[in-house]
Order: structure tokens, then C-alpha cells, then sequence
């Protein structure tokens, strides 16, 4: 009795802390696979630097909660760092890879964004009201810039995905569920009636 009672604490013990574990091994795995996006920031002289990063499909999953969507992407950032600030000029240019709204055929929409950064360097580094400007501490030796880049991918995903088939002369789309669309056999989501996750941020984007 008393080695059964010690196998149901066991077995217990394990089902409460294994998440626990796998959630921690997965950060540490993932912070590592964001070390390539680290920006050296200790030693660089001032002036104009860039950066080059490119963004696998696997970029999106290291995040959590993140959309089920791949992107394939370069990252380009221009940095001009001056005494106690650094602007940073983030050129994303990539590609969606996401089933069409429409048709459901698997397709690829082109994907652009531009952003720009401030970093101020304080002593005492606070939470600044403007999302656009952080402040870091001036010896502060790295940035990382995965996260940056991660969101504006996020504000970059159309609320709609679809493909423009009709100026395709081979569109990938599924050309019967189309001519079932189009015969109103299927009723097609309008952009208004778009239920992504990431509209709202697009909205508090435009609105910040």
C-alpha cells in the first residue's frame, strides 16, 4: 500500500512539473536560435552601420503563441548611431506561405515592411510611452533585434490572405472553388469580415 501511494505522488509530481521542464528547454532553445539576431552594441563607433538577417520558415514558431503561418524573409537594418542615441531603419522584404482565404490552395503573397527604431541611453532606463523609442542602459553590451523583427512581420500579414488569380496567367488557386465562389454557391469572406488575430495590432498601429 505504502509503494502505491508513493508511485501516485510520483506519477503526479511528474505530470505537474514535465510541462514545466519542456517550456523551459524550449526557451533556452529558442533564445538560442534568436542569438544570430543579436546587434553588438558595446565598441561601435558612431556613425551609419547595416545589417543584414534573413528569416527562415521556422522564424515564426520560436515565438510563443505565434501564427501558424511560415515566412521566408532579409532583413536589412541601417544603423546610425550618435552620442546617446541609435536610429535604426528596419527593411523587411519577404514572401507569406498560408493557405488563400479564398480558394484554400496553398500560396505565397509578398510581404513588406519598413519600421523605424530609436534606442536612447540613460543611466537609469525606464518604460517610455512612445512603443517606437526604448532606452537602454549605456553599457549595455547587446541587442537583440528578433522580437522587433517578429512584430512587424505580424503587422505586415494582410488581415485577407488571398491571390489575385485573375491577372495570373497559372495562378496556384483552386480554379473550381473559385467558379463555385463565383456562382454563389460559396459565400466569400469580405475583408470587413476578416477575424485575424492580428488585425486589431494593425489597427493599434495605425493609431499609435
Amino acid at each position: 500500500m505504502r509503494y502505491q501511494v508513493y508511485f501516485f505522488e510520483l506519477n503526479y509530481l511528474i505530470k505537474l512539473f514535465l510541462p514545466i521542464f519542456a517550456h523551459v528547454f524550449k526557451s533556452s532553445f529558442d533564445m538560442k536560435e534568436l542569438v544570430p539576431f543579436d546587434i553588438r552594441l558595446k565598441g561601435l563607433k558612431d556613425g551609419v552601420h547595416v545589417f543584414d538577417f534573413t528569416i527562415g520558415t521556422d522564424f515564426l514558431s520560436l515565438f510563443d503563441n505565434s501564427p501558424e503561418d511560415k515566412v521566408s524573409a532579409n532583413v536589412k537594418v541601417h544603423l546610425e548611431k550618435r552620442p546617446g542615441l541609435i536610429t535604426m531603419d528596419f527593411q523587411l522584404s519577404g514572401k507569406l506561405y498560408a493557405p488563400c482565404d479564398r480558394c484554400l490552395a496553398d500560396i505565397q503573397i509578398p510581404l513588406e515592411s519598413n519600421y523605424r527604431l530609436l534606442i536612447k541611453s540613460m543611466e537609469e532606463p525606464k518604460e517610455m510611452d512612445n512603443e517606437d523609442v526604448i532606452v537602454l542602459h549605456p553599457e549595455t553590451p547587446v541587442w537583440n533585434a528578433a522580437n522587433v523583427i517578429y512584430e512587424n512581420i505580424l503587422l505586415a500579414i494582410p488581415v485577407i490572405k488571398r491571390y489575385d488569380c485573375e491577372s495570373d496567367l497559372n495562378p496556384p488557386c483552386d480554379m473550381e472553388m473559385i467558379r463555385m465562389i463565383s456562382k454563389g454557391v460559396i459565400h466569400e469572406i469580405s475583408e470587413d469580415e476578416g477575424n485575424s488575430p492580428w488585425k486589431v495590432l494593425q489597427d493599434l498601429n495605425k493609431n499609435s
